[in-house]
C-alpha cells in the first residue's frame, strides 16, 4: 500500500508497484458473473463481449486481451495488472478498484461512475472517454496517457496527478478536489470552473503551484477558491489551448 511521505506527497512509485504471485492460466469461460477470480492469468484471450456483473478479480493479470463491450458493474479489482488491453467499452460502474495498474491499453470508453478507485495507475493508455462521475478517487495517477474526455463531475478527488498527458476535455463540475495536480497535463478544454451558485457548481478546492511550476491563469485560481475553505489544495496549471476558450487568451502570472 502506498503511503504519503508528507502533506500532499504520495510515493507514486509504490502506487505503480503492483506485484503478483504465481498465477494460473485462465480462459474466457473462467470469467463469470458474481464470481471470485483469484490468481488468474488471462493472456491473449479474445473475450468478445463480456457479461460479468459483480465479478471480483483478485491478484489477476490481463495481458494482450481483446474485448468488445464488457459489463462488470459492482465488481472488484484488487492487486491486478492490465496490460495491452484492447476494448471498445468497459462498464465498471459502482465497482471498487484497489492497487491496480493499467498499462499500454487502448479503451474506447471506460465507465466507472460511482466507483471507488484507490492506488491506481494508468500508464501510456489511450481513452476516448473516461467517466468517473460521482466516483471516489484517491491516489490515482495518469502517466503518458491520451484521453479525449475525463468526467470528474461530482467526484471526491484526493491525491491525483497527471504527468505527461494530453487531455481533450476535463469536467470538474461539482467535484471536491484536494491535492489534484494538473501541471503535467496539456488541456484543451476545462469545464466546471466558474461560480458555484444555484445554477452552476464549480469544484471545491484551492489552486496552488509550487516553485518552478507552470504559470497559472489568475482568474482560474480565483474561481477555484471562491466560497471554499482554505484546506484543500489543487494545482491546476498545465498548458491551455485558448482556441478552446472561445477565443479568450489567458494572461498568465507566475
Amino acid at each position: 500500500m502506498a503511503r504519503r511521505t508528507g502533506r500532499g506527497t504520495v510515493d507514486w512509485d509504490a502506487v505503480a508497484g503492483v506485484s503478483l504471485p504465481e498465477l494460473r492460466r485462465a480462459v474466457r469461460e473462467d470469467l463469470r458473473p458474481d464470481g471470485v477470480h483469484d490468481g488468474l492469468d488471462f493472456e491473449g484471450v479474445a473475450f468478445g463481449d463480456v457479461a460479468a456483473e459483480g465479478a471480483s478479480l483478485l491478484e489477476c493479470r490481463l495481458a494482450g486481451c481483446e474485448v468488445g463491450e464488457a459489463r462488470m458493474p459492482r465488481g472488484r479489482l484488487a492487486s491486478c495488472v492490465v496490460a495491452d488491453l484492447r476494448a471498445t467499452a468497459l462498464d465498471t460502474s459502482r465497482s471498487k478498484w484497489a492497487d491496480v495498474v493499467v498499462r499500454g491499453s487502448r479503451i474506447g470508453a471506460l465507465v466507472a461512475y460511482g466507483a471507488n478507485l484507490a492506488r491506481v495507475t494508468f500508464e501510456h493508455d489511450r481513452f476516448d472517454y473516461l467517466n468517473l462521475h460521482g466516483a471516489t478517487v484517491a491516489q490515482v495517477q495518469f502517466v503518458g496517457c491520451r484521453i479525449g474526455e475525463v468526467d470528474l463531475g461530482s467526484a471526491q478527488v484526493t491525491d491525483v496527478r497527471f504527468h505527461g498527458c494530453d487531455v481533450g476535455r476535463l469536467v470538474l463540475t461539482g467535484s471536491a478536489l484536494d491535492e489534484v495536480d494538473l501541471r503535467g497535463a496539456e488541456l484543451s478544454a476545462l469545464e466546471g470552473i466558474g461560480s458555484r451558485g444555484r445554477d452552476q457548481r464549480g469544484p471545491a478546492g484551492t489552486a496552488r503551484a509550487g516553485p518552478g511550476s507552470a504559470p497559472r491563469h489568475p482568474g482560474l485560481a480565483a474561481r477555484l477558491t471562491d466560497h471554499t475553505p482554505p484546506a484543500p489544495k489543487i494545482a491546476v496549471c498545465g498548458r491551455f489551448n485558448p482556441r478552446q476558450w472561445g477565443g479568450f487568451v489567458p494572461k498568465w502570472r507566475s
